[in-house]
């Protein structure tokens, strides 16, 4: 999808990017290491991209990342899972819920 067909011009998509970017950066203490966030990173663009498909190989040829890197993180890399889901519980419900 094209920037013109939602509305927004390019400064507003950065601002838009710089967003994504803080609040994935929220659940970074979840990830051992710095890379693992990174490919979090390139996932959710991935998922949020206007790709066909939304496996990981789409995802990883998109993105120029090797699509083994991105498989084992799917696949293999630890996170704290219960971190993850407990932080988000938080998220909605303390700016989200009135």
């Amino acid at each position: 999808m094209l920037h013109g067909e939602l509305g927004m011009d390019v400064a507003e998509l950065e601002q838009l990017e710089d967003r994504l970017n803080a609040y994935l950066a929220r659940f970074g203490d979840c990830f051992r290491r710095s890379d693992t966030r990174a490919h979090l990173t390139t996932y959710v663009r991935g998922q949020l991209s206007d790709l066909d498909a939304k496996s990981v190989e789409p995802i990883a040829l998109q993105a120029g990342t090797p699509v083994r890197t991105l498989q084992e993180f799917i696949a293999q890399h630890r996170w704290d899972e219960d971190g993850l889901r407990r932080r988000l519980i938080h998220i909605v419900r303390d700016e989200h819920v009135n």
